[in-house]
């Protein structure tokens, strides 16, 4: 096993577990409120959460170190379930670096859809 700090190892943890808690809330309030309390941006916030939620998870079964030298880097696992096997270690850590690549993609999403709204 390699050694992560403190900080880089637990922190996304405890992040997860405000994740889990704060979005099923979230969800519920959204869901709750009607189309004139908070539009059409509704189904928007509620693929948000869960995306959050399921990156959450993606984040903490698959902990993965980056070693970077000059212009190139090299990403891995460094703890977790997948750890000792080669194989399904691969999937997940492709899983996990699509999640990252996708975040990117919602978040231009959001700002494509504010910027349509604001100028309708």
């Amino acid at each position: 096993m390699i050694y992560i700090n403190w900080f880089h190892q637990n922190l996304p943890r405890i992040l997860s577990i405000f994740s889990f808690i704060i979005n099923p809330i979230f969800i519920y309030l959204v869901v709750t409120k009607t189309k004139s309390q908070v539009g059409s941006y509704k189904y928007l916030l509620i693929i948000f959460s869960i995306f959050d939620i399921l990156y959450s998870i993606s984040e903490v079964l698959t902990p993965f170190a980056v070693h970077g030298h000059k212009k190139g880097f090299a990403v891995f696992i460094s703890d977790g379930i997948f750890f000792g096997d080669p194989e399904l270690g691969e999937k997940a850590m492709s899983t996990r670096c699509g999640f990252i690549s996708a975040s990117y993609a919602l978040l231009i999403i959001h700002f494509v859809y504010r910027y349509l709204a604001i100028f309708r």
